[in-house]
């Protein structure tokens, strides 16, 4: 790091104070529970795009393939303590008021059991919210 002229101290201070904010790129709300909060890399993009809540980066995945892009790499960040997880590789609960990250199963079970929720994958809670978005059919009972 010093080739580049950084501290190496200061560089580790500052990721370490890192708070995700600004507005959701979904719906415009503030970002206010950084613990909460998800990104997404979208390809080509030279920033990543925030949202106030896991559940809306959800939402916005099917919109991005609908415009014909990706996201390279997707963040949660652990309910607990806040640390940036790749998406694909944690747990999540949905309890019916959100979605929680996890790094560890075992703490996305103990919240589970104490809120009423369940543990899912990635892949499934992806599954979820695209079967929630999906447009019901003409004639289709609602």
């Amino acid at each position: 790091m010093t080739e580049q002229g950084l501290d190496y101290d200061q560089v580790i201070a500052e990721a370490e104070n890192y708070v995700i904010s600004g507005k959701d790129a979904l719906t415009g709300e503030e970002i206010t529970e950084p613990k909460m909060a998800a990104q997404l890399w979208i390809q080509g993009e030279e920033t990543v795009t925030s949202f106030a809540s896991i559940g809306n980066m959800m939402e916005m995945l099917p919109k991005l393939r609908a415009e014909g892009q990706a996201a390279d790499v997707m963040f949660v960040h652990d309910r607990n303590n806040g640390w940036k997880l790749f998406a694909e590789n944690s747990y999540y609960v949905n309890n019916g008021d959100g979605v929680s990250a996890f790094l560890l199963k075992e703490d996305a079970n103990q919240y589970a059991a104490s809120s009423g929720g369940q543990v899912t994958a990635f892949k499934e809670l992806q599954a979820t919210y695209a079967q929630q978005n999906a447009p019901t059919p003409v004639g289709a009972a609602k």
